[in-house]
Formats: C-alpha cells, structure tokens, sequence
C-alpha cells in the first residue's frame, strides 16, 4: 500500500465517522478528498454516489457510480448503486440491467433481488417480483423459514407471522382468504391497533386443536400461494358509535364536500420509504377547493397547519390528533367525501372502507402504485398524480388542482 492510498483511506475513514455523526457535508469533503488522492478509489466513489443520491444529486451521483464502475467493473457494489441511481431517474431498463450485472457479480446480493423486486412489480411482473420481494429488508428468516405449502390445505393452520408496518399489514391480508379457500384455519395476531379491524375484516376458521401447522410471514404470501393477479383489498364496516361522533366532528367543522388532506409518510433514513409533498405547493393547489378541507397529517410539525392555511388561503380544519385511534381513521376515512394524500395507511383503510382517494405518488414509485400511468390495479378507482423522476411536483400538483376543479 502505497503512503497515498494510505491517505486516501484516511480520509474515507473520517467520511464514515462524519455519516455516523450525521455531518453530512463533512463526509461529502471527505470521500472528495479520498478520491482527488486516489481517482481510482471504488469504495470512496461509491459511497460518494450513495450520499448524492440522498441530497438529490442524481446526475452527479450517476457519475460517481460510473467512475467506480470503470475502476473496478468486477465489484458488485456500484452496480448495484448505479440500479437504484438509474431507477430514481426513471431509466427502469437501465436499472435492472445494472441490477442484473451486481447479481452475475454476487447471486447472494439479497439488497439486489429487493431492489428488483420493486422493479418487477412495478412493471406486473409478479411471478418474479414475489420471488425477489422474499430478500425484502428486515425479514428473520430464523422467525420465519420459507415455507412450502401443499395445494391442498385441508387441515391446517396458517400460523401468519407480521413482519411490516400496519398499511403494509392491510394491504397484505387481502391475500390471506387464498388460504381459507385451500381448506386452511388462520391464526394472526394483528398488531394491537387493528386488531379489532382485522377481527372484522377476515374469515379465519375453526380452530384446530391438532393440526399441521405452518409458520409463515405475511409478506411472504402471495409468493406461496402463486399469486399473480390482484386481489381487492378486505373490506371492513366502521363502527356505528365512531361514525356517529366523527360525522358530528365533520358537521361543526364546514359545508360538504369534506376533503381531507396528508403530505407525508414514512421516516428518512436507509431502506426506509418517505414521501413528502411541499405543503406551500399543495396548498397553493387547494386554493378553488369547494367545501371544507380537512388537515389529517400524522405527527405534524411545529407550524405546519398555519402553513398549509397560508399557501391555500382559507381556513383549514384540524383532525391530525384522530391518528391516535385506527378507528376513527377508519371512520373518516368511509365519511369523507374526497380524500388527497402521499402513501400511507390511511390510503389502506379508504380502500378497506369502499371509497377512492387521490394519491401524491412519490419517485420512485412504491410497487402497488406501478411504474407509470393514473391508475393501480391494486386500488382500482383511486387517481394517481406522480412526482417526476426530477424531483419536481409541478405537474402533478396543477394536474391535481384542474381535477379538484370539475
């Protein structure tokens, strides 16, 4: 090892030590100054793609990604990088091909058959896509071993394990009545907040007291069962007491048509999906709304619902605090009359309530929004309005307030 590539790692040490810190623009100057000493430095380049992508330098970050890859074309990492830069830029081919090079170089690459996943089934591949979607991110497979199921389930208990967040779980239990038709009896402890909508929402059998008993995750299902149709999401009825109260909450807040609102979901961080619309924009496109707005953002910030109010000029009624209880999102979720928000669970339980919403779809998109067009087979009737690969919501912002005007 030559003394400047020494220095070289010195400087990428003190990037991941920066990363750790959460100094950002330190690490940035780091791995720069480890790659101005050694040009050829492919995990300096790498990771430098990596932290550009996340401060939404695609086309910088693409770069960096082809710089490692021609000094080290035989190193699976870039390649798989340059995929994920590839598909946040829209450029689907080009991500799987690049995906698909990282996998010749390592099959094991289970961070790789996940981000193909995502690429599968957002294009209705899903014969693949199930099949990539079991490297997920997070699954134990000491908790819960690939199972083979027989056809005939006659007998059996389905021990179904839950492994994702609650829109996850909703959305996933539309696959589990596949099981009741094969013969098999369901055991599912939903997470404690839905446990009385899932309670209503599914057929689980008779319960066994000696039977075959199978251990399985719940994301695991449709690749067990075949699946590679859409199945509708499970409906639920909401309770008569919270419909009776929320519609009263409704009533004092405005006029109908009731519209309500969300424009973020999920948290930053690796692997984690967030979505996030700017609240001035989105207000400025709810400015010629009819009717009464309503603010149903989960865990807003300090300042946030006086913004939303200033860029659509109007008063906007407050109902985020109804989070706290499934119930009641459930409830309003069937009360309203409109519905406009990113990706959460509150889109689930419109859907499991009957009604339609409007969708703010960030880039990439999640695989149950598909690939490209204004529709999902998964959430027939719901209206889709994309992010461009450009980080920009321009137009899917103006497409949003030309419907709202109709």
């Amino acid at each position: 090892m030559t003394k400047t590539h020494q220095q070289a790692i010195e400087f990428f040490n003190a990037a991941l030590a920066h990363i750790r810190a959460g100094r950002i623009a330190d690490a940035r100057a780091c791995y720069e100054h480890a790659i101005e000493i050694d040009p050829g430095y492919v995990r300096a380049l790498n990771n430098l793609g990596t932290l550009l992508d996340d401060l939404g330098e695609h086309k910088s970050a693409e770069r960096r990604f082809r710089a490692a890859i021609s000094a080290g074309p035989e190193v699976a990492e870039p390649w798989a990088g340059l995929g994920s830069n590839l598909r946040i830029q829209g450029k689907l081919v080009e991500a799987r091909a690049s995906y698909e090079r990282a996998l010749a170089l390592r099959p094991a690459f289970a961070a790789v058959r996940w981000n193909l996943a995502t690429i599968d089934l957002a294009e209705g591949c899903f014969a693949d896509g199930w099949t990539n979607y079991l490297f997920r991110p997070g699954i134990d497979r000491a908790e819960t071993p690939l199972a083979e199921l027989p056809v005939d389930l006659s007998g059996t208990i389905i021990e179904i394990v839950d492994e994702q967040g609650l829109g996850d779980a909703l959305f996933f239990l539309r696959f589990a009545p596949a099981l009741r038709t094969r013969g098999a009896v369901i055991r599912y402890r939903a997470e404690g907040r839905i446990g009385d909508i899932v309670s209503r929402m599914m057929d689980f059998g008779e319960t066994y007291d000696t039977a075959r008993t199978f251990r399985v995750a719940l994301g695991d299902l449709p690749f067990l069962l075949g699946v590679t149709t859409c199945p509708s999401a499970l409906p639920v009825a909401p309770r008569s007491d919270r419909l009776a109260f929320l519609r009263t909450m409704l009533e004092q807040a405005g006029p109908p048509p009731y519209i309500g609102l969300t424009w973020r979901a999920g948290q930053r961080g690796e692997g984690v999906l967030f979505k996030e619309v700017p609240l001035d924009r989105l207000g400025a496109a709810l400015r010629q709304v009819q009717g009464t707005l309503i603010d149903m953002q989960r865990a807003p910030q300090s300042g946030e619902h006086a913004r939303l109010e200033a860029a659509a000029g109007r008063r906007i009624a407050d109902l985020s605090n109804r989070n706290d209880d499934i119930e009641d999102m459930l409830a309003l979720m069937y009360l309203l009359d409109d519905y406009i928000g990113v990706s959460n669970t509150n889109i689930h339980l419109r859907a499991a309530a009957g009604r339609v919403a409007r969708v703010l779809v960030a880039n990439p998109a999640e695989y149950r929004w598909m690939a490209t067009g204004e529709s999902s087979p998964w959430f027939p009737g719901f209206s889709l309005y994309r992010q461009s690969p450009s980080d920009a919501w321009g137009f899917a912002l103006a497409s949003l307030a030309r419907d709202l005007r109709r």
